[in-house]
């Protein structure tokens, strides 16, 4: 998951050793618009390729807005969208995944917080269920 939180907390060296196990080819680049946006794809030389692993950033903004994940069979697409800012970055509020051009699993988030205080026991399978939680009932 370095595109959702890693990328963003830890040293580049560690996000590129990740991106290069996972089959991404950082030498590879190419721009294009999207919906009147500059975009960098990583990951590809031309817009022709749609099968190699490659990632998608806005160029103004900094955000990665689809990252295509290559495998044995059929790539996995996967759209970041409905970016609302948030504590001085921006979260994607909607992720649909698409194999073959057909949504196989949409993600929606709504009431967007972030710089909350978490419970460590959260992070604990045997506490979890009974951890303080930051959503008030």
């Amino acid at each position: 998951l370095p595109f959702v939180g890693d990328l963003y907390a830890q040293p580049v060296d560690a996000t590129i050793a990740q991106l290069a196990a996972e089959h991404y080819d950082l030498s590879k680049t190419h721009t294009l618009d999207v919906a009147k946006r500059r975009t960098i794809v990583v990951g590809a030389s031309s817009a022709d390729d749609l099968t190699s692993s490659q990632f998608w950033v806005d160029a103004e903004r900094l955000i990665v807005t689809r990252i295509i994940i290559s495998t044995p069979t059929v790539p996995l697409d996967i759209a970041m969208e409905r970016y609302v800012s948030s504590g001085g970055g921006w979260v994607a509020t909607r992720v649909t995944m698409r194999r073959e051009g057909k949504i196989r699993q949409i993600e929606e988030y709504t009431d967007v917080k972030t710089n909350v205080a978490l419970d460590d026991a959260l992070f604990d399978p045997e506490q979890w269920s009974t951890a303080p939680h930051w959503i008030k009932r």
